[in-house]
């Protein structure tokens, strides 16, 4: 429960962070951590466990051709119970970026 809590809070203050240091809006973010926490989530998860076997060359050797997998992420995820916050950070940042393209005006040209 502490991770479903904690993990969505983080994305918010990274999020609004990474958006005030680069002078973008968080809509033009959304979508690079969007693709950065199904790209190298599995992979981080991964080399965290890890650390806690005791053969991690073996978990290292695993870790590196599973964890680049986008859909091991989900696997991951479900695994070590933060799925739920995978999911709710994943549908945020997914409305946060096409949200704002359906409510753009299209531009009018002048006859």
């Amino acid at each position: 429960m502490v991770v479903t809590i904690l993990m969505p809070l983080c994305l918010c203050a990274g999020w609004v962070a990474v958006s005030k240091i680069l002078r973008k809006s968080l809509v033009s973010v959304a979508p690079q951590f969007l693709l950065g926490i199904w790209v190298t989530g599995g992979l981080l998860m991964s080399l965290g466990w890890m650390l806690s076997t005791p053969s991690p060359l073996h978990s290292l050797a695993v870790s590196s051709v599973l964890g680049i997998i986008p859909i091991y992420t989900f696997m991951a995820a479900a695994y070590d119970g933060s799925l739920a916050a995978l999911l709710l950070v994943s549908i945020v940042l997914l409305l946060a970026w096409i949200l704002p393209m359906g409510f753009a005006k299209p531009e009018r040209k002048a006859h």
